[in-house]
């Protein structure tokens, strides 16, 4: 719904552009184009771009518009991809922030994903205050990374139940559908004036003068700047949200994943809540540093009976509690959590399950020559992603693309996106969900 560069996300400067399975155009840096790092209203412009795309109702692979962004700083540097794809709206959010402490020493770097549902205003609110949730967190002045984290999620969701939260959530979701909207017309106008696209994985050549190709790509990529987040009416807050018997608003009935990655030093903390994932790269080796919340896993499944509610799989499909929601744990979701219940023994809860990865040792050593062959990537994912891909051939697929493009690592998360959106195999069809995939590349 909402991506966000945090305060120092920019480092040397960040670029953004977008792509539609061809080489992606930059785009000018001027203000309605490019957001400024840390405002969330400039950077719902890059949003807004993505949410511009043609995709066919039936999922024909016309044109998927990718934003992409990239910066560096601390020892690190990063990349992100994401589009809507064959989804109606976008409802992904991601953090890059690369002075989390605040105090300009670069020390600590936040990397987030967060993949909405049911609407993109949990996955946004997430965006919009993690860094200064997790900056607040008793146990983040005392070094305890893990539980500073946990503390934040937790903190996250109360938040969101307070219905003085509930004006900014309305407002995400009423400029989410001011974005669909917005996608549904430029298809359609598209559509109307009968411009046919290019099928590149034919190889087919776009025609036409140079004029006439540069107009083409300015109306994919460049759609008009959107202004400032207006607030929404009286009416549009009354209706937003979960009500109780009384009518007391008592949080959003969307939700969202959580997938946080905290890198201090030589330690990298991560915690995740639902199925984004966390993966550390070395050595060409993938490692899972998270494992997906599901329903049918016997622990998430003895709390969820526990709490009340119930387990759902039909034949063939996946388990889902109460028969609709396809994770045991996520942000939001009120209408999954008793007020009676304390926060990590709820049905969904927003409680994650946090780790810690002291970094150095395994990864070859600056000048050795296995140091460019294998570098160490830190992916942070939506299941956009990993529903068609699994990790080690993320990983595989990123050390190829990188060997291939000189450590450019804009390029390699262009063609991973690419790659989820096309590829097409006995294990899994292309992605049909939104992808949204932030690829760091660590000292």
């Amino acid at each position: 719904m909402a991506a966000m560069t945090g305060p120092g996300a920019d480092g040397t400067g960040a670029r953004q552009g977008s792509s539609h399975l061809t080489a992606s155009t930059d785009l000018d840096a001027t203000p309605n184009q490019l957001p400024l790092a840390a405002v969330l209203d400039a950077s719902l412009q890059r949003r807004k771009a993505a949410a511009v795309s043609s995709v066919a109702l039936d999922g024909a692979m016309r044109d998927f518009t990718l934003v992409l962004s990239e910066g560096a700083g601390g020892g690190c540097r990063w990349a992100v991809g994401e589009t809507q794809g064959r989804r109606g709206s976008m409802e992904d959010a991601h953090v890059v922030c690369l002075d989390t402490d605040g105090d300009g020493s670069g020390r600590t770097a936040l990397f987030a994903v967060f993949d909405g549902h049911s609407g993109g205003e949990v996955s946004t609110y997430c965006a919009r205050h993690i860094v200064e949730v997790l900056q607040a967190a008793p146990s983040y002045a005392a070094g305890d990374m893990p539980k500073a984290l946990k503390e934040a999620f937790l903190e996250l969701d109360r938040r969101m139940q307070d219905p003085h939260s509930r004006p900014e959530l309305a407002a995400y979701r009423q400029m989410a559908k001011a974005d669909k909207r917005s996608s549904q017309q430029a298809a359609a106008d598209r559509d109307k004036h009968g411009r046919d696209e290019p099928d590149v994985r034919n190889g087919d050549q776009q025609h036409g003068s140079a004029g006439e190709q540069e107009e083409q790509e300015r109306e994919l990529e460049v759609p008009a700047p959107r202004g400032e987040v207006l607030p929404p009416s009286k009416h549009a807050v009354k209706r937003y949200g979960m009500v109780d018997e009384s009518g007391r608003y008592v949080g959003p009935g969307a939700g969202s994943t959580a997938a946080v990655a905290v890198v201090r030093g030589n330690q990298l903390a991560v915690a995740h809540a639902g199925d984004s994932r966390v993966v550390l790269c070395e050595n060409g080796v993938a490692q899972a540093l998270t494992q997906d919340h599901k329903p049918d896993i016997p622990a998430e499944r003895d709390r969820i009976y526990q709490a009340g509610l119930f387990v759902m799989q039909q034949p063939g499909g996946v388990a889902r509690v109460g028969g609709s929601l396809a994770m045991s744990r996520a942000m939001g979701d009120v209408k999954f959590k008793a007020p009676e219940l304390p926060p990590d023994q709820q049905a969904v809860t927003a409680a994650p399950d946090t780790t810690q990865v002291r970094l150095g040792g395994q990864a070859a050593a600056p000048g050795d020559p296995a140091a460019a062959n294998h570098p160490r990537l830190l992916v942070v994912a939506c299941d956009g992603l990993w529903d068609v891909m699994d990790r080690q051939q993320v990983c595989n697929f990123l050390e190829l693309q990188l060997s291939s493009h000189g450590g450019d690592l804009r390029a390699a998360v262009r063609g991973l996106v690419h790659e989820a959106l096309r590829h097409d195999s006995a294990a899994s069809a292309p992605a049909t969900d939104n992808v949204t995939v932030l690829l760091v590349q660590l000292p």
